[in-house]
């Protein structure tokens, strides 16, 4: 009415009063940084490793295994099956890999472009469980076809590979790009400097090549230099800031489409579960902020 168009000024003080009073506002930042984002990456790399779960990591893994199978039966038969099940020398430069380890570069386990110390740790690794694995009456270093999937379930248990991890960071709206086709972004990281510092981190190098997926937190405050105060989950990045903004009700959906702030309301108004909740990082990484 026409009094409240007179006092409009002093509405919006009142509003912003609430809305940027520094205590809620804290509270509400705490909140984010220590539950919900670490239950958001959580949830991702459940979904990730959940092998009956349509299109994850996991799952694609296998298929490309059985895939791998069938081919080498229908080109060689048992004999090359076999040979390609042998764990052969360890890698060297300028070398590329045979049996077992060229079976997991093919189903995408190791990185083709893996540097060659851990090549080696992974094939080490390996070692270990295929003595475990193989034939009491087998000498060489065989896994048994018929065990395959299971060695690599074994294997893969609890752990992520750069692959799944790549993809883990993609869904989460990490700023990465896959400097390897070409380009340069100032505002991202190179998927090779981040594939770097998985080679090298310390529970990979225990975890013989693989990260320990109660160490995904710590890979995350390591990438973005993190030190105690800085969250769960290390520094939030755009993504995580735009929903952040967004659950502070400030300036967090400019830009954003107003069908997407729509569904986004609604689900949280229906109480939807954590997936269907709200906005995925994955699609506000694309956001663009306003020029001013």
């Amino acid at each position: 009415n026409q009094q409240e168009l007179k006092n409009y000024e002093l509405i919006i003080a009142r509003y912003l009063d609430v809305q940027l009073d520094s205590t809620n506002m804290s509270e509400t930042v705490a909140s984010f940084i220590w539950r919900e984002v670490p239950v958001e990456i959580q949830r991702e790399m459940r979904l990730s490793l959940d092998e009956h779960c349509v299109g994850s990591a996991m799952q694609r893994t296998f298929e490309s295994l059985r895939r791998w199978k069938s081919e080498i039966l229908r080109k060689g038969g048992d004999s090359r099956l076999r040979a390609d099940l042998t764990l052969e020398l360890c890698p060297a430069p300028m070398q590329e890999n045979t049996g077992l380890m060229k079976m997991l570069e093919d189903i995408g386990i190791v990185d083709r472009k893996a540097s060659i110390d851990y090549q080696r740790r992974i094939w080490r690794l390996l070692e270990g469980k295929v003595r475990e694995w193989r034939d009491e009456e087998e000498r060489a270093l065989v896994v048994n076809s018929n065990d395959l999937e299971s060695f690599v379930r074994e294997t893969l248990s609890g752990k992520l590979w750069w692959g799944a991890l790549y993809e883990l960071l993609q869904k989460l709206g990490f700023p990465m790009f896959d400097d390897i086709k070409g380009g340069k972004r100032a505002d991202l990281l190179p998927a090779s400097l981040v594939m770097q510092e998985f080679e090298q981190n310390v529970h990979v190098s225990k975890g013989g090549g693989f990260l320990p997926k109660e160490r995904v937190p710590d890979f995350l405050c390591q990438i973005t230099r993190a030190d105690n105060t800085d969250g769960g989950c290390g520094r939030i990045w755009k993504a995580q800031m735009v929903k952040l903004m967004q659950k502070l009700e400030i300036c967090g959906y400019v830009h954003c489409p107003e069908g997407g702030r729509r569904k986004a309301k609604a689900s949280n108004a229906a109480g939807g579960d954590a997936q269907s909740r709200g906005e995925a990082l994955k699609d506000l990484a694309t956001y663009v902020w306003p020029q001013w």
